[in-house]
């Protein structure tokens, strides 16, 4: 009787494929979820996420993060950012863009860490075997998309005010 006959049905080369470092499409990288985020908010970051998730052939979780980014993280950057601009409205005024920028520094960091913890892995492997990243121009293209949806939540309640106003006028 022969021993590990399941063992020998299966070829090792194809059940050790993992679709992170098989697929030939470019990831974004940590570098450029963090620089999309400081520029463009988290939005950018999480979609860059939900854009190597595409990449990997998981579509799932692709929509789930595109979902996230557009429904649940844009409206709680804005919120925040109202409240920063809010706390700092009545303080010194030199100090509100170094303010800014810390907590734009910190979203990015937010980012990049869940970057990490999610795809941390599978990019050092394609790091590794010098697969294709994405270019810094589709990572602009990604920023420009995420600050016009960011600029659509920071303008609605102002436009949104104009029109309750011109309706009781």
């Amino acid at each position: 009787m022969e021993d590990d006959v399941y063992a020998k049905g299966i070829d090792p080369a194809v059940a050790a494929l993992d679709p992170a470092t098989h697929s030939s499409l470019p990831w974004f990288t940590l570098r450029a979820m963090f620089v999309a985020s400081l520029l463009a908010t988290p939005v950018a970051g999480v979609w860059m996420i939900a854009l190597n998730y595409r990449a990997r052939g998981n579509r799932g979780w692709a929509w789930f993060s595109f979902a996230m980014a557009a429904l649940l993280i844009a409206p709680t950057v804005a919120f925040v950012d109202y409240g920063a601009m809010a706390i700092s409205y009545n303080h010194d005024p030199q100090r509100v863009p170094l303010q800014m920028g810390a907590l734009l520094a910190l979203q990015a960091a937010a980012v990049m860490a869940v970057g990490y913890i999610l795809q941390g892995d599978e990019l050092q492997a394609r790091r590794r075997r010098g697969l294709p990243r994405s270019s810094w121009w589709a990572a602009c293209i990604v920023s420009i998309v995420a600050m016009a949806l960011l600029l659509i939540y920071l303008l609605a309640p102002a436009f949104l005010a104009g029109l309750a106003a011109g309706v009781r006028a």
